[in-house]
């Protein structure tokens, strides 16, 4: 009677674990990016929100749009609304260190689509997926990458991929 696995019985085994890994680690990869898209449609409605309450104040002037950059420090408001800082400096929107962030935010013009990245005609705010080095460590930087949300001036949340991509972004939650 044989003791132990012949070498081919190993192969398989190791073979299956093999696979079995790598459909998990595509499958794990999928879910925490689009926790990762849930959190910057959070920020992007937050965005979104800042830039419609200023307009409410700020009637008949025209607010700045552009991307958004962390303060280095939170000034009082001015009201001259000659920088994206003043939405922050006004208390519209809460100090974040937005360079850190996975995902570029940006405050579009939706009259003109003024505003950079992703903004566009109609859209009040957007977020735009940064490429790290996390994305070429796993291979996925053509996957993720290129996933974007729009806020637009009707209120609805459009996810999108720009260009060619495996990997559909999820679609928005219901506001």
């Amino acid at each position: 009677m044989k003791k132990g696995f012949t070498l081919i019985e190993v192969i398989v085994v190791v073979l299956i674990i093999a696979v079995l890994s790598a459909l998990a680690a595509t499958q794990l990869f999928r879910a925490v990016e689009s926790s990762r898209m849930s959190d910057a449609v959070a920020l992007v409605s937050a965005v979104s929100g800042a830039r419609k309450m200023a307009r409410l104040d700020y009637i008949g002037g025209t607010l700045p749009s552009g991307k958004l950059a962390s303060l280095t420090a939170v000034k009082s408001c001015s009201g001259s609304w000659n920088s994206i800082d003043d939405y922050t400096n006004c208390k519209y929107l809460s100090p974040h260190d937005w360079n850190s962030l996975l995902y570029s935010y940006y405050m579009c013009n939706d009259a003109t689509g003024a505003g950079g990245g992703c903004c566009a005609a109609n859209v009040v705010a957007c977020a735009q997926r940064k490429t790290t080095s996390e994305d070429s460590k796993h291979g996925t930087s053509g996957d993720f990458a290129t996933w974007r949300v729009q806020l637009m001036s009707n209120g609805k949340c459009v996810t999108s991929c720009k260009g060619n991509c495996s990997y559909a972004p999820p679609d928005c939650p219901s506001m």
